[in-house]
């Protein structure tokens, strides 16, 4: 991608996302005149996250990888618990079992075992704290676990594969930027014309190499 393209991309797909805004609000205001007063608006409502759009994809792949033991509810659950930093304290495992859907006295170990099984997979990270072995959770970019994740070969079925198919599709339908390499550094643009500096008795040069006679301080002429 060159220069120019490089800078518009964002700028194109920032317009081409906010015509089709207009245009679902137009369409969905016409079925529904009310939905204004009806729908929740992050806008409008305290009490969001931000979540990124392949994450049901994400979802479903990390419970194909842990049959009868699925743990996307609580990976869900972290998510609308964090904020912009994706940093958690955990205080009260019981509560995000129960939040989980966990009942009864083992309702903190299977809240544990699927908390372990996001750290293999590389969905999050842990450190142990006073309250157990997940008081402290960061939240890893999920499409790049994703993509860790097919590199090493875990996606081994076809409905696996598939769901990585469908998650790459999804990924670059977003616009999503995650797999792209840093940009080069720009190097400075050389000027034309201009020989190489060929130092002088004086040490002064022009760029043309032609030496230049410099005149000494007014202190160094004896002036008064």
């Amino acid at each position: 991608m060159n220069t120019v393209s490089s800078l518009l991309s964002p700028f194109a797909f920032a317009a081409r996302r906010s015509g089709a805004q207009d245009r679902a609000k137009a369409k969905r205001d016409a079925m529904w005149p009310d939905a204004t007063t009806e729908v929740w608006d992050r806008k409008k409502h305290k009490g969001f996250t931000s979540i990124p759009r392949t994450l049901p994809l994400v979802m479903l792949a990390m419970d194909s990888l842990c049959k009868n033991a699925p743990p996307s509810v609580p990976y869900f659950v972290l998510w609308a618990r964090a904020f912009e930093e994706h940093f958690l304290t955990i205080e009260n495992p019981a509560v995000m079992a129960a939040e989980s859907g966990y009942t009864g006295q083992r309702a903190v170990t299977t809240w544990t075992g699927r908390m372990r099984s996001l750290v293999q997979l590389g969905f999050i990270e842990a450190k142990r704290g006073p309250t157990g072995d997940f008081q402290f959770v960061l939240i890893r970019n999920p499409n790049l676990a994703m993509e860790k994740l097919h590199k090493d070969g875990r996606f081994t079925n076809e409905s696996q594969l598939m769901l990585y198919e469908q998650f790459r599709h999804r990924h670059l339908d977003i616009g999503a930027t995650d797999f792209e390499p840093p940009p080069a550094p720009v190097e400075p643009e050389k000027s034309e014309g201009l020989g190489a500096l060929t130092p002088s008795p004086s040490g002064a040069t022009t760029g043309t190499g032609v030496p230049v006679t410099l005149t000494p301080p007014l202190s160094e002429k004896g002036a008064t």
